[in-house]
């Protein structure tokens, strides 16, 4: 390393293999999450991992209206 040169900073990672079971496929995944990382980071990480093997592609068909209640956290009806 060049003395000039500022050290890298580091984190500490852990190498995680896994699969899904689609339709009766089975597609396995190799991916790296930070050692603390939480369930949510964790799945983030898994499903980045899984759209390197799948292409995705999607269309709007339309919008409509849908009921929420004020503890409804489902995407499509995000409090504004």
């Amino acid at each position: 390393m060049d003395e000039n040169q500022p050290a890298r900073q580091t984190c500490k990672v852990t190498c995680y293999a896994g699969y899904i079971q689609l339709d009766g496929k089975r597609i396995d995944v190799s991916f790296e999450a930070a050692t603390d990382a939480s369930k949510e980071q964790l799945d983030a990480a898994f499903l980045s991992a899984l759209a390197q093997h799948a292409t995705i592609d999607y269309l709007a068909i339309g919008d409509c209206e849908k009921a929420r209640d004020d503890g409804d956290s489902s995407p499509g009806c995000a409090k504004q």
